[in-house]
């Protein structure tokens, strides 16, 4: 029994979608050509599983995250609650037209439509892949629908490349993504600010901030993510205590805002990266910081970052500060 139980699961690894994050094993792969996923994203959304229907051969176990607490937390910040089934959006869901019938391929992406709506968030998953696949713009509003109102992450963020896929009308897409930051519901107006920030909309910024002191780990994960691509050096001094142990107990928090200041590119990022890099009790923290360290480009930072390396006791973080010494040189 235990010998067939392990088929099932090889071959449930086999038929994921190659965009699943089951099947993303390096540091950052690229999505569509030019976006990226992290692998802490990965780890975010392992943290917690949701247990999945009887096993068959194509079920494989894909977790949600945590609940959030809704209380806010001391120092200030938004109160991200996750929604009840009675607490409905000012926002509603958009309904969702089936298309005007006109070609033999219709009947497939009215069928996909609706099982966006679907109450297992794996078929609704599914649903949103094949979309992105098919290439329809038709397919546009079912998606935005999943970016803006769905409670598990992966088909909401994998919605974003989707709505990028099927070539739509992006400026629409970019005003309802905007009028949702007007709206009643926290989580609406978070998952809005999301929605911009994939799309490099400078108006995502102030939301994605707010994240950042947010009381459940994966909102401020998603929220550093997020910041990688609108970030400028102003939100420098609120990303920087994200990379404090002493502030910030997450360790894939941390991870990510290392990352995220080296994307940013600013000067203004060398000091806290540095800390870090002298003082973090996690190896994955340090490596991260280097490399980012290597990326701003300030060359003054050699030498200190030479005797780090000569001081280091992990041998990954020495290869990558060996990494910044030599683009820094």
């Amino acid at each position: 029994m235990t010998a067939g139980l392990a088929v099932c699961l090889a071959a449930a690894v086999l038929l994921l979608p190659s965009w699943s994050p089951v099947n993303v094993t390096s540091e950052e792969r690229e999505v569509e050509g030019e976006e990226f996923l992290s692998q802490d994203l990965l780890d975010m959304l392992d943290d917690a599983d949701e247990p999945l229907p009887p096993a068959t051969p194509t079920s494989v176990s894909m977790p949600t995250p945590t609940p959030t607490p809704t209380a806010t937390p001391a120092g200030g910040g938004s109160q991200i609650a996750e929604r009840t089934p009675t607490q409905a959006p000012t926002i509603p869901p958009t309904p969702i037209q089936p298309p005007t019938m006109a070609a033999p391929g219709d009947a497939r992406l009215q069928e996909l439509i609706l099982a966006t709506r679907e109450p297992y968030w794996k078929d609704r998953w599914d649903a949103v892949d094949a979309l992105a696949k098919l290439g329809d713009s038709r397919a546009t509003p079912a998606l935005i629908d999943r970016v803006l109102h769905d409670d598990n992450p992966h088909p909401r963020w994998r919605s974003l490349p989707a709505i990028k896929s099927v070539k739509g009308d992006t400026e629409a897409t970019m005003t309802q993504f905007r009028n949702a930051l007007q709206d009643a519901d926290p989580v609406v107006v978070r998952n809005a600010a999301v929605g911009l920030a994939f799309f490099s909309k400078p108006e995502a910024v102030p939301e994605l901030v707010k994240g950042l002191k947010d009381p459940d780990s994966f909102r401020r994960w998603e929220a550093v993510f997020s910041l990688a691509k609108v970030g400028t050096a102003e939100i420098v001094k609120d990303l920087a205590p994200l990379l404090k142990e002493s502030l910030e107990p997450e360790l894939r928090v941390r991870n990510e805002t290392a990352l995220t200041l080296g994307r940013i590119k600013s000067v203004e990022s060398v000091k806290a990266l540095m800390e870090a890099l002298r003082t973090d009790s996690s190896p994955q923290v340090r490596w991260r910081a280097a490399s980012s360290l290597g990326r701003i480009g300030d060359a003054s930072i050699v030498e200190e970052l030479k005797g780090l390396q000569a001081s280091e006791g992990d041998e990954e973080v020495r290869k990558y500060i060996g990494e910044a010494i030599e683009k820094l040189s």
